[in-house]
């Protein structure tokens, strides 16, 4: 049996509409200016509509979305992405995650905003989520377990750091040990990444504060498949397991939804992983490309890994 799962992240989807200015008295100032000057020209909700588009008339078994599905945490654009990911139809089929624009201020984190128009992509099937929190949750399918978990945090201005609280980190070392989860092909979903940057100057202002840790607990639990975003470029590393048992390979999907401009010439992408015979035996990277005579644009496999064990 094979499964296939596809991975998008970093939408980075705006939408400014009926947003009162007493909305921006935060943080929220800075992102905005980033907003007008930036990412309103290079995240285009229409690549995400060609991405999700082709997604559906493939023959994948489950899509995962790995966070900053929103610009500032608006609810109009929380609402325009619950919007394109109802195409799927069968919500069972979609797991989602917060990023840290997702939790963009305090206030929106402790209202819980993603996890309003969110939560029912975040049902789990064990009960070993927090009492005050989704996180982390459980979707097992067939023969792969699905385990998403928040390193999403309200920060300061220009900041944009994760932590995986501790309470999260012990829940999933419980997860992991669990025989429903032990039995499958396990794969985690994280919003940041879990080793440093190749942009050094970055890094101090984008880390997950406790990857170590999380590390050691995803080794030591022995999951196959790290699936996270936040870097916007597409990537692909490697941690072996404890007693010789294989690797654990931990994937960047890239931002799915840049389009190129003028002065920015990066292509949105997203990744699909085939699953077969408890092994991860292929990783496919598609890529946007919106040349005229391909009509309004579709995405093309750029890259591709096919792993032997």
């Amino acid at each position: 049996m094979t499964f296939t799962l596809v991975h998008m992240s970093d939408l980075h989807l705006a939408s400014l509409g009926g947003t009162s200015w007493r909305t921006f008295l935060n943080k929220r100032i800075t992102g905005s200016a980033n907003l007008l000057l930036r990412r309103a020209f290079i995240h285009r909700p229409e690549v995400v509509q060609v991405a999700l588009e082709q997604i559906s008339q493939t023959g994948f078994d489950h899509l995962a979305v790995t966070g900053d599905l929103s610009n500032l945490s608006l609810d109009g654009e929380f609402q325009l992405v619950r919007n394109l990911l109802s195409s799927f139809g069968d919500t069972r089929r979609i797991s989602v995650i917060p990023g840290n624009h997702d939790v963009y201020t305090p206030s929106v984190a402790k209202d819980h905003r993603f996890e309003t128009y969110f939560s029912h992509l975040m049902a789990s099937d064990l009960p070993l989520h927090l009492d005050h929190s989704p996180y982390p949750y459980t979707k097992l399918f067939g023969p792969v377990a699905i385990i998403g978990i928040s390193s999403a945090v309200a920060t300061p201005p220009l900041l944009a750091t994760g932590t995986v609280s501790e309470e999260q980190v012990q829940a999933l070392d419980r997860i992991l040990a669990h025989p429903e989860v032990r039995s499958r092909f396990a794969v985690v979903l994280v919003h940041h990444h879990l080793r440093p940057m190749n942009r050094k100057l970055e890094q101090p202002f984008r880390r997950l504060t406790n990857a170590s840790a999380l590390l050691e607990i995803l080794v030591r639990g022995r999951v196959r498949l790290v699936c996270h975003g936040h870097s916007h470029r597409p990537s692909v590393w490697r941690a072996p397991l404890p007693d010789r048992e294989g690797e654990m390979v931990i994937s960047d999907s890239g931002s799915s939804s840049l389009a190129p401009t003028p002065t920015h010439r990066a292509r949105g992408t997203f990744k699909s992983y085939q699953i077969e015979g408890g092994r991860l035996t292929r990783i496919t990277t598609y890529q946007y490309r919106p040349e005229k005579e391909l009509g309004e644009g579709v995405f093309l496999v750029a890259d591709e890994h096919i792993l032997v064990s």
